[in-house]
Parts: structure tokens; C-alpha cells; sequence
């Protein structure tokens, strides 16, 4: 049995190893690091953690919304803005009526990360703005005209005539961030998700143009329902009431389940409780008993029980001749008969009908059946235990 499974320190590691390994996969997935993009709980370069807090500490009524937004459209308030970071550009972005309707009582909602088609400009580009220099990361721009966007395709050179009315900030290529009027509300898109992201700390352009951006003589309100978040009310409202119910709710619990099943399955597989290794103990080898079980199988494949029969009566012999004190050598049956009669005081018969027997045998070279040969073998034992009680007495 391999010791790895058995050894309890060996197991817990293996454990505590797999556990890690889970966590790490589901923290560090691509999945999970996409959701916490423009996110003001990130502390990653693509969160927003450190515009939030410049925010706080200026003294702005800002707050993370953790609802839907219909909760928050729904009802009649206004001086109200709604920040909105995608994770991606979002494509095809529209307003549904209850928004729309919500934004023109007085109220601004701001999108960043509005899908654009990309253009000639460069990647990285410096804009001044009334904030200060803004850094921009997105060749994506938004172009007015169409009629222009496909001039510029057959002549990439060709600039823009006119900045549009509405445009925030943009370049020859086309809009970055524009607004749109909604009555007397406001609706602020930017084709970039990154605008104030912890990666810009040190530009206090987009940071200060982010914060115009949201007026914050507003109450803000900064969306992270679309990162995932969810406040207490919300989580009683889907029924996940306790990490157990989220788990069966998610992938995650998938995976549980079948590390869970792994390891009932090495544990059924080996057999083997958590504890101390129990080494299994060598049985020590008797070589003369195990030399003559070789020897009896070899002479019973032989058929050889007349040769048995000589050497145990040889030997049951001598053993009778010790008790009678007559030496450890073969004498005659004659005087052996003699000395037993003499000292046990039992009819010659018994031994003599032993003796005469076992003469047949191994004279004749019979083979006898192992029920013959143990009996025979009993009337020795007999016999002889028989002699040295009398000889005791």
C-alpha cells in the first residue's frame, strides 16, 4: 500500500493542498477578475477603490448601489446620479422608457465602457480637458456621421470637420465622452471603462474629470449590482441566505461536489482511518518445520509411506528404548520385547503386534492411506505415552 495515503500527515497536506488549489482557481479566474473590472471594491489597476475613496474624503454623498436599477428608477427623486462601469465595453447601449422617463425628471446617469468602432487613432492619447490632461487607453471613438466614417476608411487621413456639439472630450478621429440631454436630465457616455481606474492615480486629470462628470453637488450613486454585489435585502429576496445556499446557487458548488467525491473515493479505495501507520509484522520462519513439509509433500507425491513408516518406527523405537533406559541405539525386537514386559508389566502382545506390523510394511513396500498411516502413527503415541507412565509408577 502506497504510504502517501496512509501516513495522516501526508493526508491533511493532500487536503489543505486541493483547498488552496480551489480557492486560488475560484479568486484568480478570469471570470471572477473580469466582474471586479471598473468595480469600487477593486484594488486592482482596473478598479475604481482609489477614485471612490478621493471621492469620500472630498466630502461627497456617494454611495455603492447594490439593487437593480429599477429600484432605483422607479421612483420620483431627482438631483440623482448613477454611475455605471462596465467590466467590457458593452455594445448595442440603449435606454429602456422607465430609465429614460427617470432621467428626464432631472436625474444623470453616466456610462463608461460604451462599445465604439475603432479607428486610426493611437492607443494612448493625452486630451486636455477643462479638468486638466486626461490619458485615454482606447483607439475607439464615436463618429457622428456615418457618411464620415466611411470617408475615413478610404482616406484614413481625413479629419473630422467640426467638433459636435455635444462632445466632452475627443480628437480628430471622433468622440471619447459625450453627453446627451434628456429633458432636464443628462446622459454622459464614454467609450472607455477605464477613465478613472487605480491605474491613473498619478493622472489627477481623469480622476478630476470623472468627478465633474458626476456633479458631486449630486447624491451618487455608483452601480455595483453589474459587478455582482448585493446587498442584505437583495440576497432574502434570491433566497441565499447563508453560504451554503449561495454554493448550490453558483458553479462553485460543483466543484466542492466533486472534490468531495475524490476524496470519499481514496478513502473507500485504501481503507484507511486517519492515525498512526500500523508496519505488519514479518512472521518469523521455522526452517526445520518448514524443511519437513517440504520433505512430507515431496514423499507424499511420491507414494512413498513405507519409508515413513521405517523412519518414524526407527524413532518411535529409540524413544521407547530411552524410556526403558536401554540406550540410544537399535537392539533387537526380541530384547526390546523382553525389557518392555519386564518393566511395564503389559502383555508382550501390544508391542510385539506394533512391531510385526510396521516389519510387513516396509518388507513388503506397502503403501498405505493416510488413515492407516495416522492410526498407525497414534498406536506408537499410545504406546509409548502408555510405557512411561507405567515406568513412572
Amino acid at each position: 500500500m502506497n504510504r502517501v495515503f496512509t501516513n495522516k500527515k501526508w493526508q491533511l497536506g493532500a487536503i489543505v493542498l486541493l483547498g488552496l488549489i480551489l480557492l486560488f482557481t475560484i479568486f484568480t479566474s478570469p471570470q471572477q477578475q473580469r466582474l471586479n473590472d471598473g468595480s469600487t471594491f477593486s484594488r486592482q489597476p482596473s478598479g475604481y477603490g482609489a477614485w471612490y475613496a478621493s471621492m469620500q474624503a472630498q466630502g461627497a454623498e456617494i454611495q455603492r448601489w447594490q439593487k437593480p436599477i429599477e429600484a432605483l428608477t422607479s421612483n420620483q427623486r431627482t438631483g440623482i446620479t448613477l454611475l455605471q462601469v462596465y467590466p467590457r465595453s458593452i455594445a448595442n447601449f440603449s435606454l429602456d422608457p422607465k430609465e429614460r422617463a427617470w432621467l428626464a425628471l432631472g436625474n444623470k446617469l453616466v456610462v463608461l465602457g460604451v462599445s465604439q468602432p475603432v479607428t486610426e487613432a493611437e492607443f494612448l492619447t493625452t486630451h486636455p480637458s477643462a479638468a486638466g490632461l486626461v490619458k485615454i487607453q482606447s483607439s475607439r471613438r464615436r463618429i457622428p456621421n456615418p457618411l464620415m466614417n466611411r470617408v475615413r476608411e478610404v482616406i484614413p487621413e481625413t479629419q473630422l470637420p467640426d467638433q459636435p456639439a455635444d462632445q466632452i472630450l475627443g480628437d480628430r478621429y471622433g468622440s471619447i465622452i459625450w453627453r446627451e440631454e434628456i429633458e432636464r436630465g443628462e446622459l454622459i457616455l464614454a467609450t472607455t471603462p477605464h477613465l478613472a481606474a487605480n491605474a491613473y492615480q498619478k493622472e489627477p486629470g481623469n480622476f478630476q474629470l470623472l468627478t465633474q462628470l458626476v456633479d458631486p453637488s449630486n447624491q451618487i450613486y455608483v452601480d455595483e449590482y453589474l459587478h455582482g454585489y448585493r446587498d442584505r435585502e437583495e440576497i432574502a429576496k434570491s433566497g441565499v441566505g447563508n453560504w451554503a445556499s449561495y454554493l448550490r446557487q453558483t458553479p462553485v458548488f460543483v466543484v466542492f461536489l466533486q472534490v468531495g467525491v475524490i476524496f470519499l473515493v481514496l478513502l473507500g479505495g485504501y481503507n484507511q482511518r486517519f492515525g498512526r501507520v500500523v508496519s505488519l509484522t514479518t512472521p518469523k520462519v521455522n526452517n526445520s518445520e518448514a524443511y519437513m513439509q517440504a520433505i512430507a509433500a515431496v514423499l507424499e507425491k511420491a507414494d512413498c509411506t513405507d519409508f515413513l513408516v521405517e523412519t518414524i518406527g526407527k524413532a518411535e523405537q529409540i524413544k521407547l528404548q530411552k524410556s526403558l533406559g536401554l540406550g540410544s541405539s537399535l537392539i533387537a525386537p526380541e530384547l526390546l520385547l523382553q525389557a518392555w514386559t519386564e518393566r511395564t508389566g503389559r502383555p508382550r502382545s501390544e508391542l510385539a503386534k506394533l512391531l510385526h506390523q510396521q516389519a510387513l510394511i516396509t518388507q513388503n513396500h506397502q503403501s498405505l492411506k493416510p488413515p492407516a498411516l495416522l492410526a498407525l502413527l497414534e498406536k506408537w503415541r499410545q504406546l509409548s505415552s502408555g510405557s512411561s507412565d507405567e515406568i513412572t509408577k
